[in-house]
């Protein structure tokens, strides 16, 4: 078992009256990480803005889902706004709210097209595994990314992201200097052990500000590529990105969203119901946080206490303390 996991899921509780029970779950979970968690080889990396996940965001932004709308670079949010508010009502974005999805589920599904043009399915959506979100229909996303095509090609999609460029390259700057010098990638491996290979991909969600996600794209030959894509909530006074320790933070939460699902789906059945008793007693909380169920619960919890074992080993017990508390 890493070491410092079965400290630290102890120590990410909601209230005292649940802290056994939870302590019980998360060193169950815990102890399946050897077996099922699959993690990146973190040699390999790249980073930088995804117009496929901007194209994505921007679209569920006009489609009104509240958390595609909380952009925190102001000329980039005052640009969006003044492009596309004529396109409010296009097909695209009505079949967007039609679909019903929302937070993750339009980042996972930009990961699996080619681009932002084309739009195309990098693997056959009614390929066995590729299953997105709960009521996965592949002609009907089939549908909505024809109507997407129409509209990247009536907006002129490419003339937008001409326009930001200036932006796009001082951000893609700084994020590749902040990961070669400030954020260890190659922890992971470390800390769960050797992993099968995958690369991994570090996207700032420039439209998304504080609402941060993560993906996994899985090609025919299995070959595997884990997204990081926390969004931007911090600006300098020059209205650039930055990236700091915190953003640093929600990037290892994320990428331990992914590393951990397998060992959440592993054991899941077995702790449906201590997870469901633990849920019930703190449900408002959760669902404030859009943590709808049990399951997700368990999930966050354990990433959010890998991204505080990294804080650990990387700037000591006082910032650990802090992510805690947060």
């Amino acid at each position: 078992m890493p070491k410092g996991l079965y400290r630290f899921s102890f120590g990410v509780t909601f209230m005292a009256k649940v802290t056994y029970m939870f302590r019980r779950v998360a060193a169950a979970v815990a102890a399946a990480l050897l077996w099922a968690a699959v993690a990146a080889n973190a040699q390999e990396w790249r980073s930088g803005i995804d117009s496929r996940i901007e194209l994505m965001s921007i679209l569920f932004r006009l489609a009104g889902n509240s958390e595609y709308r909380q952009c925190r670079v102001p000329a980039y949010d005052k640009a969006i706004e003044e492009y596309f508010a004529p396109y409010r009502e296009h097909e695209a974005v009505q079949l967007a709210r039609s679909l019903g999805i929302g937070f993750e589920t339009p980042v996972k599904l930009a990961v699996y097209l080619r681009d932002a043009e084309s739009l195309e399915e990098r693997v056959p959506f009614d390929r066995p595994g590729v299953h997105l979100y709960t009521a996965w229909d592949p002609a009907r996303v089939r549908t909505f990314l024809a109507a997407a095509r129409r509209f990247a090609a009536e907006t002129n999609f490419q003339e937008f992201l001409q326009s930001q460029q200036p932006l796009y390259d001082a951000a893609n700057a700084r994020l590749q200097v902040f990961l070669r010098d400030r954020a260890d990638l190659g922890w992971f491996p470390r800390f769960l052990g050797p992993q099968p290979p995958a690369n991994l991909v570090v996207v700032p969600g420039m439209a998304n500000g504080a609402p941060s996600y993560a993906a996994r794209f899985v090609d025919e030959n299995g070959a595997q590529e884990i997204y990081a894509i926390p969004g931007v909530s911090k600006v300098d006074g020059a209205g650039l990105p930055v990236f700091d320790s915190d953003w640093c933070a929600v990037m290892v939460n994320e990428l331990a969203h992914v590393y951990l699902s397998p060992a959440v789906a592993s054991v899941a059945e077995r702790m449906r119901e201590p997870a469901r008793q633990i849920y019930e007693a703190v449900a408002p909380a959760m669902q404030r946080q859009s943590y709808g169920d049990a399951r997700t619960m368990l999930s966050q919890s354990l990433s959010r206490a890998v991204a505080i074992e990294y804080v650990m080993e990387h700037e000591g017990p006082d910032a650990a303390r802090i992510a805690i508390r947060k």
